[in-house]
């Protein structure tokens, strides 16, 4: 049974603030469909293994929630946020321990199954839920599940790290964290630099997509539908530590970051297999690392559409460097939220696909795995994959401890393994090469494009999602929903 009872009674309102666009968006999606209310979860698994104390995990659950504004949030309306006062945070216990190993193993696949396709009431909440779950007396599963308009990838590193340290906490071993950064307060001046910097941001980002570009079409495994739907499967693709750590020091030795070297490489795989030198990407830049904010948890990103322009004559390291540039001058510019930006660019909508962005990428800063010292227990933290995705392609490069990965959603009504699989090889190679000589020219880079399967019926996957959510309602609801169809 559960502990610390949560009934659904009134909470009392700590805060008000107005939403974010990104916030807006968030909350649009989750009422356009079952489907994209289910693409707007995230959600955590947490495996402890060795000797277990339930009260110290209770009791760190507890000052989890009670820390993090965020994870208290409602919203009742598309433009306000409300932040309950703290209370009981209710956890549900679950023991699988005493079931045959085939059995527990279902009974486990089932809850993560719904842990990332039951949707959470984005009105009423509550939009943060936790789960601790038995599979054996020395092996346990923290199951922490959110909705991304309160949540985003870095707060969930900064989840599991903190949820370490409250446990050693509650065993009377170190000290808790410093009091946490308040979402309400960082929402609150999100939203009043936007409105100051609406002009000068909406006169950048017009030079930046004047003219539009063509949309990108990746190549499919079976025709695409004639609207989009948002089934999705997840293929992780694991890396060499090695090659990691010589990409860092190629690029380092040029001024250039990881990231800025990762995301070249994928730029240079989408324009190949895509047969276009203009591509547009999203990239997700998190908030946090503003000074200050670092342990904040909520909805901080700010969601850059990065557009290149892939030279096959440059060399990588010129369009390396070139990218950086553009993504260091796009984040002064930030705070537009996607559904903002179409409505600016007024660009024309194909019910087939995402208007303007349908791939997005992102890595894992290394900081956000860390497991304190002192904890006995062995841990290891692995966002779920999702049933269901906005996007076509969210490419996540995670280069923490010694499994270094892509973690690729796909739009499994659009794209096989195979073909995903390809181009995961191909970045790899382009890595690998760039890691050797970052003089090579982007045409001679090693992309080989895979044949798509034979078109078949385009059939929805078994499983798939197709029925309504609740349906805008309100004036500001039905125009932003007009943007994302």
């Amino acid at each position: 049974m559960p502990a610390n009872p949560n009934p659904l009674a009134a909470q009392p309102v700590e805060a008000v603030a107005e939403t974010t666009g990104l916030q807006r968006d968030m909350w649009v999606l989750d009422r356009h469909s079952a489907e994209s209310a289910a693409a707007c979860l995230l959600a955590l698994r947490i495996d402890l293994h060795g000797e277990f104390d339930r009260s110290a995990a209770l009791a760190a659950l507890q000052r989890l929630y009670e820390r993090h504004d965020a994870l208290r949030a409602t919203f009742p309306d598309v433009g306000e946020m409300r932040i309950g006062a703290p209370r009981p945070l209710r956890v549900e216990l679950v023991d699988l321990a005493s079931l045959p190993p085939l059995e527990r193993e279902a009974r486990l696949a089932e809850r993560l199954r719904l842990a990332v396709s039951d949707p959470l009431d984005v009105r009423a909440g509550p939009l943060f839920r936790a789960e601790l779950i038995a599979l054996q007396p020395t092996h346990h599963v923290v199951l922490l599940k959110a909705h991304h308009i309160i949540c985003d990838g870095w707060s969930l590193g900064t989840l599991q790290k903190e949820f370490a340290l409250l446990y050693l906490h509650a065993l009377g071993r170190g000290s808790a964290p410093p009091p946490a950064p308040s979402f309400a307060q960082f929402v609150r001046a999100r939203v009043t630099e936007a409105k100051a910097r609406e002009q000068q941001n909406a006169a950048f980002w017009s030079r930046v997509f004047d003219p539009l570009p063509p949309a990108l079409d990746l190549p499919t495994a079976w025709p695409r539908p004639p609207r989009r739907s948002a089934v999705s499967a997840r293929l992780d693709h694991p890396l060499d530590p090695r090659l990691i750590e010589r990409v860092r020091r190629q690029g380092g030795a040029q001024g250039l970051t990881l990231f800025s070297m990762l995301f070249a490489a994928f730029n240079v795989v989408l324009s190949r297999i895509c047969g276009s030198r203009d591509v547009v990407v999203g990239v997700p830049v998190a908030g946090q690392l503003r000074p200050g904010q670092h342990e904040l948890v909520g909805l901080c990103l700010d969601f850059l559409p990065i557009r290149s322009a892939v030279d096959s004559e440059s060399s990588f390291a010129a369009f390396a460097g070139a990218g950086r540039k553009q993504l260091l001058t796009a984040m002064r510019h930030g705070g537009y939220s996607l559904s903002e930006l179409l409505a600016l660019l007024k660009v024309r909508r194909d019910p087939s696909r995402l208007p303007l962005i349908n791939v997005v990428f992102t890595s894992v800063p290394e900081s956000r795995q860390t497991v304190p010292d002192g904890l006995d227990l062995r841990m290891r933290g692995e966002q779920l994959a999702r049933p269901y995705e906005q996007f076509e392609v969210l490419a996540e490069v995670v280069v923490a401890g010694d499994q270094p990965r892509i973690e690729c959603q796909y739009n499994s009504s659009l794209f096989d393994e195979m073909l995903v699989r390809g181009w995961l090889q191909s970045l790899e190679a382009v890595l690998e090469r760039a890691a050797d000589d970052l003089s090579v020219p982007c045409r001679e880079l090693p992309v080989s494009v895979p044949t798509p399967a034979t078109a078949r019926s385009p059939a929805r996957p078994p499983g798939d999602v197709d029925a309504a959510a609740s349906v805008p309602r309100t004036q500001t609801e039905l125009e932003v929903a007009a943007l994302w169809q």
